[in-house]
């Protein structure tokens, strides 16, 4: 619901709306969403990747974190 359509694989964090934001930060921040069980889960991946978003918990950690 956060995305309803895809984005462009270089759209910018700071280019998303406050919602879609706050979504990447969460999912970022919760590793385990990630797994199935104790394996990484590949078709969550897949959808992330869909939309545009970095398909990795560590990618998607390093794009919603200000680079400093």
């Amino acid at each position: 619901m956060a995305f309803p359509t895809s984005r462009s694989k270089d759209t910018a964090y700071a280019d998303l709306d406050d919602r879609q934001q706050r979504l990447v930060r969460t999912l970022a921040h919760s590793p385990n969403t990630w797994l199935w069980g104790d394996r990484p889960f590949g078709n969550f991946s897949g959808m992330i990747d869909a939309y545009g978003l970095p398909s990795s918990v560590e990618k998607l950690l390093a794009y919603c974190e200000p680079s400093g």
